[in-house]
C-alpha cells in the first residue's frame, strides 16, 4: 500500500516542470530523493555514539594542548613578574583579580618587550623547535587564550607569594615548622 503526501515547489520551479511533466516520473524522482535523504539520517543517527566519543577525545587533546601552552605562559608571566616593579605588578594584579579584566589585556599592560615580541611572532621559538608541542595544526591562534590565562597565573602567584613573604595586602605569613612537627 501506499501513501500519499503532498510536497510544495516554488512557483519557478513549478513553471520548469510542466514543461518537462510528461517526461518525468515526479513520484519516482521525489521517492528517490526522499529515501536518499532518510538512508543518510539513518547512517547519522548510527553514529551519533561514536560522534560523542570522538568529541569527548577531541576536547580532551585540545585540553591537553592548552595545558601546555598555559604552562608556557606561566613561566613567562613568573619570569616577567621578576622584572616588574611594585606598582605594576599591583595593578595586574587588581585588573585581573579585582576587576575581571580580559587575561590578553592584562598581558598588554606588563608584558615584557621579549616575551610581547615572542607572542607577536606567534610563539614561533616553542612551536619551531617542537618543545611545546609537535604538531604543526596546534597554533598560537587556537590556544592563546590559554597562555594569556597561565602569563597572568605566573604573574599573580609571583605577587601572592611576596605579599605573603611580606604579611601584606591581607596575606599572612605561615610559620613554617620542621617535618614531623605538629
Amino acid at each position: 500500500m501506499s501513501q500519499r503526501i503532498n510536497i510544495s515547489v516554488s512557483d519557478d520551479l513549478y513553471q520548469k516542470i510542466q514543461a518537462f511533466k510528461d517526461g518525468l516520473n515526479i513520484s519516482k524522482l521525489c521517492q528517490d530523493a526522499l529515501r536518499q535523504a532518510v538512508s543518510i539520517e539513518e547512517f547519522r543517527s548510527q553514529v551519533g555514539e561514536d560522534i560523542e566519543r570522538l568529541a569527548i577525545a577531541f576536547k580532551k587533546e585540545r585540553e591537553e594542548y592548552g595545558r601546555k601552552f598555559w604552562e608556557e605562559g606561566f613561566r613567562d608571566g613568573t619570569k616577567d613578574a621578576f622584572k616588574m616593579d611594585y606598582q605594576l605588578l599591583y595593578d595586574i594584579e587588581q585588573r585581573s583579580v579585582t576587576y575581571c579584566e580580559p587575561p590578553r589585556e592584562v598581558f598588554e599592560l606588563g608584558a615584557s618587550k621579549d616575551t610581547r615580541e615572542k607572542v607577536e611572532s606567534n610563539l614561533e621559538g616553542i612551536t619551531k623547535h617542537g618543545s611545546f608541542h609537535d604538531s604543526p595544526y596546534h597554533d598560537f591562534d587556537d590556544f592563546g587564550d590559554f597562555y594569556f590565562d597561565g602569563w597572568v597565573a605566573g604573574c599573580i602567584d609571583v605577587w601572592e607569594r611576596v605579599c605573603t613573604k611580606l604579611s601584606i595586602h591581607g596575606f599572612k605569613k605561615v610559620k613554617e615548622t620542621p617535618h614531623g612537627d605538629e
